[in-house]
């Protein structure tokens, strides 16, 4: 029976068949938009449609509705638990949510070593209750066996060795241009393990760890594209009536507390320019993480550090409302996909106890001015810089030179410079 399908009279036969029930839809569904057949001019000019400027719609297409930040306000509903957990929802169409938990307990708090902020997952609604499930027993209720921990160790150490050997080494900058505004303690806390700390950390140091940071005043569990009531039902069954293990198991050794630890395009050579804006909630960090050839480190030092002076006084219109453009863009863009909503909402809640919808900040850019810019410029620029620096490092200027850089009305730095030390 397949041999005889697929003769080459069947199939044409078959094809003729397909061409006719085509085009008898066509002109009876009235969903379907038909450009002319012959004529490839648009019957409103003379102009061949080829030929028309992508400026100029074409008669027969319907008119464009593009999408109004008004219409994509959602309500982010958020009730706070008995003992104190904080669960959010936002709506979203389709059958998959995002889900997940994130935990105010960073570096700053942690001391001893950071872990991971957010536990999350994007599933199916219908397996919300398990997705949920997970994550109680993922944050409340771990084993942590021997073979585990052995695991997480080798994980580590390999994971250490990857970075070092990594061309980028942003992880690693970030690390040090905090080290050096914070010295080493809350925000300048290592935010990656050092290697002298894997074989301290055993089980009864993370069974502390979870104690002192995982309690549920601290949490926000969140979820984009879920029911509300679905939500709160299963946090009240997986935060609330279901204990944490510490509480469960009485033979856990736990301590009180951890030791502390000790441990532009203009410009050909430049190899990236990036901005960053590190916000905290009682403090933060702006920083222009930057690099190229060794040769070139003066140069680049001398770049930035004029940017910086520039802001506080000569910001052109186009390129301040590009800038606002972008940043819109950015924020909009970002918001499409359901992860990073759902730690917006999160990160939100856990932060202010409510979530602001995209148009607020929207509205807050577009009233953005350039005397705001040169206002907060300034006073940035009257704080005591930090610096870090990672590889070769010969041709890189002094700390004092450039703090003297950024005090020069133009950004200049001294024609003598000294030789640059990490820490004066």
């Amino acid at each position: 029976m397949l041999r005889k399908l697929f003769r080459v009279h069947n199939l044409g036969n078959l094809l003729k068949s397909s061409s006719r029930q085509c085009s008898s839809q066509s002109k009876t569904s009235p969903n379907v938009i038909t450009p002319p057949a012959v004529s490839v001019k648009d019957s409103s000019s003379s102009t061949p449609i080829t030929k028309l400027p992508l400026s100029t719609p074409v008669s027969w297409l319907p008119k464009a509705v593009y999408a109004n930040v008004s219409e994509l306000a959602k309500e982010t509903q958020v009730t706070t638990l008995s003992n104190g957990l904080k669960v959010a929802s936002e709506p979203k169409f389709g059958n998959f949510c995002t889900v997940g938990v994130l935990l105010d307990s960073g570096s700053r708090y942690e001391v001893a070593f950071p872990n991971t902020l957010i536990y999350a997952t994007s599933v199916e609604t219908t397996g919300l209750d398990k997705a949920i499930e997970i994550l109680g027993d993922v944050i409340l209720r771990p084993r942590f066996t021997e073979e585990e921990i052995q695991e997480a160790r080798m994980a580590v150490s390999f994971d250490l060795e990857a970075l070092q050997m990594r061309p980028e080494k942003d992880l690693i900058l970030m690390e040090m241009i905090h080290a050096a505004a914070y010295r080493d303690n809350t925000l300048g806390l290592p935010k990656i393990c050092p290697a002298e700390n894997i074989m301290t950390i055993d089980r009864d140091t993370l069974f502390t760890y979870l104690k002192n940071h995982h309690t549920p005043e601290r949490m926000v569990l969140a979820g984009v594209g879920v029911s509300h009531e679905r939500l709160v039902e299963y946090a009240q069954k997986y935060f609330v009536d279901d204990l944490p293990i510490w509480e469960e198991d009485k033979s856990l050794s736990i301590r009180t507390s951890l030791k502390p630890d000790k441990s532009y395009a203009q410009y050909h050579w430049m190899h990236n320019a990036t901005a960053l804006n590190h916000a905290y909630i009682d403090t933060g960090i702006f920083c222009i993480h930057a690099s190229a050839h060794p040769s070139y480190l003066a140069d680049l030092a001398q770049v930035l550090t004029k940017e910086f002076v520039a802001m506080s006084s000569q910001i052109t219109q186009d390129e301040f409302q590009r800038a606002k453009i972008q940043l819109q863009s950015m924020l909009l863009m970002n918001l499409e996909s359901r992860p990073v909503v759902f730690e917006d909402v999160g990160r939100q809640v856990l932060a202010t106890g409510k979530r602001l919808q995209p148009e607020y900040f929207i509205d807050l850019i577009k009233k953005v001015s350039q005397d705001d810019i040169v206002r907060v410029a300034s006073q940035m620029l009257k704080s005591k810089p930090s610096v870090a620096a990672f590889g070769s490092l010969a041709m890189l200027p002094s700390l004092n030179d450039i703090e003297s850089g950024l005090l020069d009305k133009s950004g200049r730095m001294p024609s003598k410079k000294s030789r640059f030390s990490l820490f004066r």
